[in-house]
């Protein structure tokens, strides 16, 4: 697989959960294609996607086509992620009621305002 090729398969995955012929074509590539897994790892982490790729393959039930290590590595990742997203959910938390307490309202933006 090509730079181009990784990429546009890192995106499909992404929308497995959207689109059914995203889902149908990346089972079909993960169940006849040799996917190049340190490309896909290296431009998801890139792009800071890898746990969303993660949580979208695991949704679709494609965890049993991805080596197992691959696979640990992405549950450990993930992870750590999400502690670091309740961490700052605690944090934008304490922030808002100290805020609101001196009559200012915050406005969260991008990722904060996400979680």
């Amino acid at each position: 697989m090509n730079y181009k090729e990784t990429l546009y398969f890192v995106a499909t995955c992404l929308t497995i959960s959207l689109e059914n012929k995203n889902r149908v074509a990346i089972e079909k590539q993960l169940k006849t294609t040799t996917i190049d897994w340190d490309a896909v790892v290296k431009i998801s982490t890139e792009h800071f996607v890898f746990p969303a790729l993660y949580c979208n393959l695991k949704r679709a039930g494609f965890l049993h086509y991805l080596p197992q290590d691959l696979v640990g590595y992405m549950e450990h990742i993930t992870g750590l992620n999400r502690d670091r997203n309740q961490q700052i959910i605690t944090q934008a938390k304490e922030l808002n009621t100290l805020l609101l307490a001196h009559q200012i309202t915050p406005i969260f933006l991008k990722g904060t305002a996400n979680l």
